[in-house]
């Protein structure tokens, strides 16, 4: 009865230090790369612990503090093992345990002197003390609580196993993914590719546009010309037959007039023209291939036959390749071929 008040009175004591506060608690590793394990170094704990970590995760590294877990001087040799594992910072994680027993078995664990020990450690530690009903001090104030040793080695390590599968799932996920999003830029890229003309097709509409324009242009200018000749005449032929003076200066100045008329009308339609056959022009020259050579692009075909080299899988490595330039040519040879669409 004297030990269970002890008990609950440095619990009291403790809660209202805030030891037992959750926003003192640390997080546990995921995946720990060493743990060190404070318990006794014969006991069953430990054997459970070696057990589940070698099933959960066998390449673990563990370290096995052997200490005494009751009796005159646990308390203290718990404390210096757990400061000596802090003072190396060599581990991830610290797993204090033992086996079950009596209240006067685990008096070590319900010290104040380990409490302090524990709620200052700055690595995480797992308490696994006793058998599920078993609760001491050292359960309040450690950063987890397990009910048994080789729970804390639970809780303490992931499943190897698990992990490899869950890994290769997403693995097989995102290789999927990738593969079909791969798939889906090819045919984004082929789609446009075909959609695309070329320069050459370009230039060949516009001069067939401005051949036809060229030929309208005449045919209007001949049929203008011609009608007004063909009008001329007859003012000249109806002023010839008409002697009155007055009527010959009329029609005088009516042919004036018509003359007039007909050069503006023939200039008015030139400049018309003139300015459509101009603005053809420069388009044309925009798509010339050698504007487009002057903007900073080249030509590679090659150097024997003079192929035009479109796609990176019509050469091979020692190809002689002819680069034409805006202003000069040069010959170069492959050395590399990158990349599916094979690249100089």
């Amino acid at each position: 009865g004297s030990m269970q008040v002890a008990f609950e009175q440095l619990k009291r004591k403790l809660s209202e230090k805030g030891f037992f506060d959750e926003k003192f608690k640390q997080s546990i590793p995921f995946l720990p790369g060493k743990i060190s394990v404070i318990t006794s170094g014969s006991g069953a704990a430990v054997r459970d612990i070696i057990t589940v970590a070698r099933r959960r995760f066998s390449n673990c590294c563990l370290e096995i503090v052997p200490v005494r877990v009751q009796g005159q001087g646990s308390a203290d040799e718990i404390c210096d093992a757990i400061r000596l594992v802090n003072q190396y910072k060599r581990s991830d994680v610290i797993i204090l345990a033992r086996g079950g027993g009596s209240m006067e078995d685990l008096a070590a664990f319900n010290s104040e002197k380990v409490a302090e020990a524990v709620f200052h450690s700055v690595i995480p530690i797992i308490a696994g003390i006793g058998h599920e009903t078993d609760v001491t001090i050292a359960d309040f104030v450690a950063d987890l609580r397990a009910p048994t040793p080789s729970a804390a080695a639970e809780l303490a390590l992931p499943d190897k196993l698990a992990l490899v599968r869950r890994v290769s799932k997403l693995q097989e996920v995102l290789t999927s993914s990738i593969l079909k999003r791969i798939q889906a830029l090819f045919q984004t890229v082929e789609s446009l590719a075909s959609r695309l003309k070329s320069p050459e097709t370009l230039v060949y509409d516009f001069r067939f546009t401005l051949e036809d324009y060229e030929s309208r242009l005449t045919n209007m200018m001949k049929h203008t010309v011609q009608r007004n000749r063909e009008k001329l005449l007859w003012l000249s032929e109806s002023l010839g037959s008409r002697l009155p003076e007055k009527k010959i200066l009329d029609f005088r100045h009516q042919v004036k007039t018509s003359l007039l008329s007909l050069t503006r009308r023939f200039q008015t339609n030139f400049q018309t023209n003139q300015r459509q056959v101009m603005e053809l022009t420069a388009r044309l020259e925009a798509l010339n291939p050698n504007a487009v050579l002057k903007r900073g692009y080249s030509i590679a075909r090659f150097a024997s036959g003079n192929q035009v080299i479109t796609r990176s899988s019509q050469v091979k490595n020692k190809d002689q390749i002819e680069v034409i330039l805006f202003k000069g040519q040069l010959i170069t040879r492959v050395e590399k071929i990158d990349g599916q669409e094979e690249n100089i």
